[in-house]
């Protein structure tokens, strides 16, 4: 089996701050938005809520203030990938502007301990991620990016990101079970393309 250099995004692939989204919404502004509904281009796009509405709750989600739980298999399955000899990193858009703090407090928290890259909100993820060989997000349009530069790119998918379209040759995965299964396969088998 392969060692290889995984990268982790840190929102809804490790912990999940999707959840908190909607209770800010409706807390915020008094709206009322289903969690499977909301990615930036629904809401925004929809007229649910204003480009800076969405962008306060993110900021909001980041601040720590509102608990978040681990995504479903994510804890075990990066220690089992950690056991199996995988060297892991968490890539986020997360920064020293006061939002990586809170993260870093969860994963201790958590005990999760790997090294963590911030690059910043809206920042690319490409210098962060430049010598992986997979890479892990559930934004797809961090992934087109990273097209060329990481071999294997996977969306972990969410109701809320059903209907982005996954660059070529990114797998598109539901489970931290998919997830470890297909790296496991790349490892054993040299790839999956």
């Amino acid at each position: 089996m392969r060692q290889l250099k995984i990268g982790l995004d840190f929102d809804n692939v490790i912990a999940n701050s999707h959840l908190i989204k909607p209770m800010l919404a409706l807390k915020l502004f008094g709206k009322s938005i289903s969690a499977d509904n909301f990615r930036r281009d629904w809401v925004v796009g929809s007229g649910a809520l204003t480009p800076e509405e969405y962008t306060l709750i993110g900021k909001e989600v980041f601040s720590g203030k509102y608990p978040m739980v681990p995504v479903p298999g994510a804890l075990e399955y990066i220690q089992q990938l950690i056991k199996d000899g995988h060297h892991i990193k968490v890539v986020t858009n997360r920064s020293e502007d006061g939002t990586l703090q809170p993260a870093l407090r969860w994963m201790q928290e958590y005990q999760v301990t790997l090294p963590v890259t911030g690059v910043g909100y809206g920042a690319s993820k490409v210098k962060a991620c430049k010598g992986l060989d997979i890479f892990v997000d559930d934004d797809s349009t961090k992934l087109i990016s990273l097209v060329g530069v990481v071999p294997h790119l996977l969306l972990f998918s969410w109701p809320q990101n059903r209907l982005e379209e996954a660059p070529e040759g990114t797998f598109r995965l539901w489970s931290w079970r998919s997830v470890y299964e297909h790296i496991s396969a790349i490892a054993n088998q040299g790839g999956l393309r």
